[in-house]
């Protein structure tokens, strides 16, 4: 029997036949911690330094960025009960996790430490369940396998300590998803596991989103696997819990989450993932062709995504073919996942499909895993699933060298992941303490903007960096300041001379776009370099990470006329000038 395939049964007998070989009291504890290690446990050593680069990245105190300084402006100006409203800045959130921020804030402060230190705790708690579960369900190969690309996943890095519930949304998921594996393991009449999950289900639905929308989907194949197993009646008594469950959703929603679903803003973020109307099956099927790339660009962030989708289908192939019930765990909240995109209800792109990709690392952990039980099976052990001898001389030279061969292992299934799965974004991301994971430096940006503001200046600040303003400068004192974004058809009439109208009276701009967003705004940097170029003369510039900083004095003729840059998505280049406050 395979090890992924032992049951409760098996697990009992075995601690039975353990308990007869059990060193004595008086056994030196070396040999009492031997007889409950297994080779899967060599994974820490993947955990621990997964752990330390998220304590060195967070150490740093990287200057916040777009929406951790929207939510961050949130916690501060409000109160604990104001959380359950509305927020600011178009944000969402649960409201568990913003007042589990509220008060971590309100007792130790604002610093790019303190906000992150919640998200930063939920990542490295994410990569103890992942051992857990490899350690129970898998051998040494797939629990490194899961444990490394929960560690160094680039996308599941990258949002290891942003202040949002992404690393919460990965905890609680993957939480849940192993809880309901254990659930099923169990195939007594027993129940107490089953209510045990829906409690903790309800504690995770006030902190993940993500939560909220796989729950659903593991109780569907809990309840229909316990049908199987021990009837009808047994599936409703473990369905019952799921009342309490229901009505702790009803009170979040109605002072947290409803507001998230109806806002203008997130829901114009969310049309764009959503298939194009009106809806055909041709539509539907390219559509749910097209959500395979955009997954694994983001959030799984490989630039192999036919490797890893092949690795994913060898994972399902082989849980059906062994544990069918742990097969739906995996595969149902995946499928779910794009039914409720193709219904415009959950978007399926970048951040917020993180949820599922715990569920497809323990698929790929599986696919690896898989060709070591195959030739455990051949040679008739089962080395990597067993506590590891604590006999000498011979059993325990044997179990070194077996662990030897096995650290190798480790090495080549993490240079593997390496390989396919990370990206130069997590090496930038982790190389100093300066840069946001935009790769900007807003902090630095706005402080000195705030040292060299004269009367007389027009601060011009790129679209998205308002809330840089208000965290880390004072908008009265660099007031006036506006917002820049190209030209729109919703904007009324394009006139390429409105912008040098609009800066027309003042000395000085101070131009301040942030990190390149080429993907949202193509070419804006230079297109309002080019004609702030043609209107002044550029006096200084800093850069801080990939962000610049430009001061142009406007009372002084330019030396000659560049090239105006033309815009990608339009024939003309037209600016618009925003309000600091206006997000549309």
């Amino acid at each position: 029997m395979l090890p992924w395939v032992a049951t409760d049964v098996t697990t009992e007998a075995a601690a039975a036949t353990a308990a007869d070989e059990k060193p004595t009291p008086a056994a030196p504890l070396q040999r009492r911690l031997l007889a409950h290690l297994t080779w899967a446990d060599l994974a820490l050593i993947v955990v621990a330094v997964g752990t330390l680069e998220r304590l060195n990245r967070w150490a740093f105190g990287y200057s916040l960025f777009m929406d951790e300084i929207a939510i961050a402006l949130n916690l501060r100006d409000r109160g604990f009960v104001e959380m359950a409203s509305k927020l600011d800045v178009h944000q969402s959130a649960p409201l568990g996790w913003l007042w589990a921020q509220w008060l971590i804030t309100a007792a130790f402060g604002y610093s790019e430490q303190v906000l992150r230190f919640l998200p930063m705790a939920f990542s490295v708690a994410t990569l103890v369940v992942a051992w857990l579960i490899g350690r129970r369900w898998l051998g040494l190969a797939g629990t490194v396998t899961l444990v490394g690309l929960c560690a160094f996943g680039p996308k599941i890095f990258f949002y290891a300590d942003q202040v949002k519930q992404y690393s919460a949304d990965a905890f609680w998921v993957l939480t849940l998803t192993g809880l309901a594996a254990w659930v099923l393991d169990q195939r007594g009449a027993g129940l107490r596991r089953l209510y045990a999950w829906w409690g903790v289900a309800v504690l995770a639905s006030w902190f993940s989103m993500g939560a909220i929308v796989i729950a659903p989907a593991l109780v569907l194949v809990m309840l229909v696997v316990i049908a199987k197993r021990q009837g009808w009646r047994a599936a409703v008594r473990g369905a019952l819990p799921g009342l309490l469950y229901l009505i702790s959703f009803g009170v979040h929603y109605l002072l947290q989450v409803q507001y998230a679903l109806s806002d203008r803003y997130i829901a114009k973020f969310w049309e764009y993932t959503d298939p194009q109307q009106p809806l055909t099956l041709d539509r539907l099927a390219s559509w749910a062709g097209t959500r395979f790339e955009f997954i694994s660009a983001d959030p799984i962030g490989t630039k192999y995504p036919v490797l890893f989708w092949m690795l994913v289908a060898l994972g399902w192939a082989v849980a059906a073919r062994y544990r069918s019930d742990l097969a739906g765990l995996l595969i149902v909240p995946v499928a779910l996942a794009w039914l409720l995109a193709a219904a415009s209800i959950v978007p399926l792109v970048a951040r917020l499909a993180l949820w599922i990709v715990p569920a497809l690392y323990i698929a790929v952990a599986l696919a690896v895993q898989a060709p070591v039980w195959w030739a455990a099976a051949r040679a008739k052990t089962g080395w990597d699933a067993v506590p590891i001898p604590d006999r000498w001389p011979a059993e325990r030279l044997r179990a070194l060298l077996t662990g030897a061969t096995a650290a190798l292992m480790v090495l080549v299934v993490l240079g593997a992941a390496g390989l396919f799965f990370l990206k130069p974004m997590y090496y930038a991301s982790a190389r100093g303490p300066s840069k946001t994971y935009t790769q900007g430096d807003d902090r630095g940006a706005i402080r000195w903007i705030s040292s060299q503001h004269r009367p007389g200046d027009l601060l011009i600040i790129g679209f998205y960096y308002n809330t840089s303003v208000e965290w880390y400068g004072d908008p009265d004192a660099l007031a006036p300041h506006r917002q820049v974004r190209n030209w729109r058809p919703g904007d009324g009439g394009c006139d390429p001379k409105q912008f040098a109208r609009d800066v027309q009276g003042y000395q000085r701009v101070i131009f301040y776009m942030g990190a390149p967003i080429e993907s949202i705004f193509p070419q804006l940097d230079k297109v309002v370099r080019a004609q702030l170029d043609q209107l002044g003369t550029t006096v200084e510039s800093r850069r801080f990470a990939l962000a610049q900083v430009h001061v142009v004095d406007l009372t002084k003729k330019p030396a000659g006329v560049k090239p105006d840059p033309v815009l990608t998505s339009q024939p003309k280049n037209c600016l618009k000038l925003y309000p600091l406050d206006a997000l549309f």
